[in-house]
């Protein structure tokens, strides 16, 4: 008896053992193993994402504080756009022109010297000049000082949490740093801006004679990924170049094929690699994944799954019957082995109960944990009549998290098969050794 007891305890460990790691290598396929594998870089941090979804779809260190550099005048850039018109003159004052490093790049202007905002921005962006960040800096805020605090402001209410700056060109200081992720969220801001986009795409710009020069200046822009060089990229559209000693090379760059605009940020890489490892992360990026319209894919396919999408008209409390509209241009991005039903939507309340009138809600999707992209939800008056629309809309949200549990389910009863079989197979084991040692002992 002793002998049979040891046998099953010791199936009983197997069989535990068995099913645990069947079950966990099964949850990872199910999710880990449809991401794409990224490339391997050589850049101490990157990031790659999405612009139109902000979807991370590759990270390295991605909140690692990294001195930035010349890309730091992205920043610069974007509160010029947000605070001051193209047209606007700034005048150079010594200390814009003087309180920088011998060896920082500089358009040569002169004290006194009155360029336009939008002169001082393609100065900014194409000869990365630090004069004219200075300039810019001044112009808008008074100082450097108060320019870094504007600067600082921004960046916390982009989300940024690993960023501080002390001065609006990048030049190394010990309190100023960022990440590739804070990066990666003040350049998609920017990317906001059309005037932002074509500065920082343009190859070549001339800033006229001014009241102190009599000759044109002629500028190129450096990233050597749009230019023609032996690191053209199709599809790339602008971004901004950084280095110095402390820093190493720094890029940011954002490309664009077909329906997708990827953007992708390099922190503290070799010279020359943030080139060709940006243009490891894009290829990858655009070969992997696709872009999914929501509203043309609920539409068709998955109406008939959301209550939330049902005909019937809401009505609010102030007597008005609304309808459900969903927004026609929100897409997502998402591996291009995936399909739609293997999303995971969660349904995001933004409206308030005190209010009568229904407001914007959002469906957002996550795959394998990682979040795609969202669509908003929106609620179109058609009429007056009175009854209260939340508990319709609750039980959208409830019929929303049913239709999503499909997916989970089907790979727990896959799981629950394998369990099954494994006992099936310690049971037929231990009746066999149990007969051998009965028919032994007889």
């Amino acid at each position: 008896m002793k002998v049979t007891r040891k046998i099953i305890t010791f199936l009983l460990i197997i069989y535990i053992e068995i099913t645990n790691i069947l079950t966990l290598n099964a949850l990872a396929a199910s999710n880990d193993s449809k991401w794409p594998k990224g490339p391997s870089v050589t850049a101490e941090s990157a990031i790659l994402m999405d612009v139109n979804t902000g979807t991370i779809l590759f990270e390295k260190n991605p909140h690692k504080q990294l001195y930035p550099a010349s890309i730091t005048k992205i920043m610069t850039t974007l509160l010029a756009l947000e605070n001051s018109n193209l047209s606007d003159t700034v005048t150079y004052s010594k200390s814009a022109i003087y309180n920088l490093r011998y060896d920082s790049s500089k358009i040569y202007a002169n004290v006194g010297e009155k360029l336009t905002v939008e002169q001082s921005l393609y100065g900014i962006m194409l000869a990365s000049a630090g004069d004219c960040s200075n300039g810019i800096a001044e112009h808008i805020s008074g100082s450097i000082e108060a320019f870094a605090d504007l600067m600082n402001k921004k960046a916390e209410d982009l989300g940024c949490q690993n960023t501080h700056f002390v001065n609006p060109h990048g030049m190394p200081d010990d309190n100023h740093y960022t990440s590739a992720y804070d990066m990666a969220l003040i350049t998609k801001a920017a990317l906001q801006y059309e005037q932002f986009r074509k500065i920082a795409g343009a190859k070549k710009y001339t800033i006229p004679p001014t009241n102190l020069q009599k000759e044109s200046r002629y500028l190129t822009n450096h990233h050597k990924m749009l230019i023609k060089s032996n690191y053209t990229y199709e599809g790339c559209e602008g971004g901004k170049t950084g280095y110095t000693v402390a820093s190493g090379y720094t890029l940011v760059t954002y490309a664009k094929r077909g329906d997708m605009e990827l953007l992708c940020v390099i922190l503290k890489d070799a010279a020359t690699e943030h080139y060709t490892d940006t243009a490891k992360l894009f290829d990858w990026g655009f070969k992997n994944f696709k872009s999914l319209n929501i509203s043309s894919y609920l539409s068709e396919n998955q109406l008939s799954n959301y209550t939330l999408f049902d005909k019937a008209a809401l009505k609010a409390d102030d007597g008005a019957d609304y309808v459900i509209e969903i927004d026609k241009n929100s897409s997502i991005l998402i591996p291009k082995t995936a399909s739609f039903d293997d999303l995971k939507p969660t349904f995001i309340k933004n409206y308030n109960k005190d209010t009568s009138i229904p407001t914007i809600r959002t469906i957002s999707y996550t795959f394998s944990g990682k979040e795609v992209g969202s669509v908003a939800v929106n609620f179109i008056k058609i009429s007056n009549s009175v009854e209260d629309n939340y508990n319709n809309l609750d039980n959208a949200e409830i019929s929303i998290k049913n239709s999503a549990s499909d997916v989970n389910y089907n790979k727990k009863r896959s799981i629950s098969f394998i369990k099954i079989g494994l006992t099936i197979f310690v049971v037929i084991i231990f009746v066999s050794v149990t007969y051998l040692i009965i028919k032994k002992r007889k």
